[in-house]
């Protein structure tokens, strides 16, 4: 066989070992999909090893130039984000028709590769891992950037057990500039997609929320929340579905962690955490083995509130439809045209025996109801995050009752009175087990989503100002008292509810356990 002959023959990767690419040495495939390759390779000037990602460009092809603008944007957007929980781009130069992109080197894998060998992983791992995600989207976010594909296989280990965010080639970045779409299309992956996206509504912050919500829920359960015959479907269930059990796949979850997991993966943006910052304090917050293996320390409500800022309120709405014509079109079976990143749902775990090889990012166009897999990588490094310092709730002087407007309310009588317009002064001035008394007009009565609390809130709050709630044992009692299964006509009541102060995800809450803490004005 002619030498040229023997070239034409070699594997793919033994042809691109040992080249060079401007001062990078290619050592070996660590993996390749849709967007190109990834190669561990060596930094010939500093003598270290990087992973380096190829795309191939072209001006005569349409589909290559719409990769080379995401490559590009992948290493902007991480350029823009200097945080030890996302993937440090060193450096993004081109080579003739070869654009790449060196990256530190990640070795421990990600998320998705974990389970497929090991299972599910350990609560108290899992919330620190989670946590470390939300850290760097908490981080991006202030910064205007919206992640938009935050899935299993983008959350990258260390070999010191730590999380680094990876991908940011579908992100927003928050630049008017940007004229990067997806035409006719939804940017995500469907089994991590938030439900407004599902819907055609564009990416907000609170959508990185839900995803990563759906990808702690693959990590706790080993299994994707939603999943279906195709794309299709996937979707409509994000839109449309009520979050399933997770007390029922982890019941020995405590329950304070499983209300923040659903208030992150509430249908409404509104109603999730105020931020993902609040969301990786209830993590770290559950992020300490102790025990038998995947139990982990529960911190009491009062305890989780001096680390978090407000969240959301939740309220049981109707369930949502799909709206926007590329989703709706995919319910009726038509052919518009989805835009996802990846496969079209993670995958529950397998085998070791299965191949573990890793996938290029990608970005999959979707002709419904059909679909086409396509395949994602990303490769990166290691620094350890620090948990947030609590914030302490503070105690004041007493101050007369009622305040001027622009006095705080009084902190230190036997019974605080506030109205429910004032009930923003509570969280900063009033520590918990204070006994205080609440005046207003309620303007919603019923349960939550998960069915174990039901919530009062009065008109004039803001979000995370305050709330009223009861738990499934008062469920009966307070329905006798005031209608409904659980109490549900006290909407559009004014009333006054008494008792003592306590904190839910940072929100001031009184918990009632009788009737008659709760006085009838009307």
């Amino acid at each position: 066989m002619k030498l040229a002959d023997a070239k034409k023959h070699q594997p793919a990767e033994s042809r691109w070992l040992n080249k060079r690419l401007g001062k990078f040495r290619l050592l070996s495939l660590l993996g390749q999909g849709a967007m190109g390759k990834v190669f561990l390779a060596e930094d010939t000037t500093l003598k270290r090893q990087v992973a380096l990602k190829v795309v191939a460009t072209s001006k005569d092809d349409p589909k290559a130039q719409a990769k080379a603008q995401q490559f590009v944007r992948e290493a902007r957007a991480a350029a823009k984000l200097n945080h030890p929980s996302i993937v440090n781009v060193l450096e993004i130069d081109q080579q003739k028709d070869l654009l790449y992109i060196a990256m530190d080197l990640v070795q421990g894998g990600d998320v998705k590769q974990l389970i497929k060998n090991s299972g599910r992983i350990a609560p108290a791992k899992a919330c620190d891992l989670a946590a470390d995600a939300a850290d760097a989207l908490a981080f991006g976010h202030r910064l205007g950037v919206i992640h938009r594909d935050v899935k299993p296989s983008n959350l990258m280990l260390t070999r010191e057990g730590r999380c680094k965010l990876a991908d940011f080639g579908l992100a927003d970045l928050g630049d008017p500039n940007d004229d990067f779409r997806m035409p006719d299309g939804i940017i995500g992956t469907p089994s991590t997609i938030a439900p407004e996206v599902a819907r055609g509504q564009p990416a907000q912050p609170a959508s990185d929320q839900y995803s990563l919500g759906c990808t702690v829920w693959y990590m706790l359960t080993g299994q994707p929340i939603f999943s279906g015959k195709n794309v299709r479907e996937v979707l409509i269930k994000q839109a449309n579905e009520p979050t399933p059990s997770l007390a029922e796949h982890c019941p020995d979850l405590p329950d304070v962690l499983i209300q923040g997991i659903e208030t992150a993966l509430s249908k409404d943006p509104e109603e999730r955490h105020a931020d993902c910052e609040v969301f990786a304090r209830l993590l770290r917050g559950h992020s300490i083995a102790m025990g038998p293996a995947g139990s982990s320390m529960s911190l009491s409500s009062a305890s989780l509130a001096a680390v978090m800022p407000p969240a959301a309120g939740r309220r049981q709405k109707t369930p949502w439809l799909i709206a926007g014509a590329s989703v709706a079109a995919l319910a009726l079976g038509g052919g518009a045209m989805i835009a996802f990143s990846g496969n079209n749902h993670e995958s529950p775990p397998a085998t070791p025996a299965e191949s573990q090889s890793l996938e290029a990012e990608s970005v999959a166009r979707v002709t419904a109801p059909e679909t086409e897999a396509l395949e994602e990588t990303t490769a990166t490094t290691t620094t350890t995050t620090e948990p947030p310092p609590p914030i302490e709730t503070a105690s004041v002087p007493p101050t007369p009752f009622p305040p001027p407007a622009t006095e705080p309310a009084a902190v230190n009588a036997d019974v605080l009175e506030f109205t429910a317009d004032q009930t923003q002064q509570i969280k900063p001035l009033v520590a918990d087990d204070t006994v205080v008394s609440v005046t207003g007009r309620v303007q919603s009565a019923q349960l939550s989503q998960s069915g174990k609390t039901f919530m009062v809130k009065f008109e004039g709050n803001g979000r995370g100002d305050f709330q009223v709630i009861w738990k499934p044992s008062a469920y009966e009692k307070m329905g006798t008292a005031f209608g409904g299964s659980h109490g549900e006509q006290l909407a559009g009541q004014r009333i006054r509810v008494t008792g003592e102060l306590s904190s839910m995800f940072g929100t001031p809450q009184i918990q009632v356990t009788s009737p008659e803490q709760i006085e009838m004005l009307d």
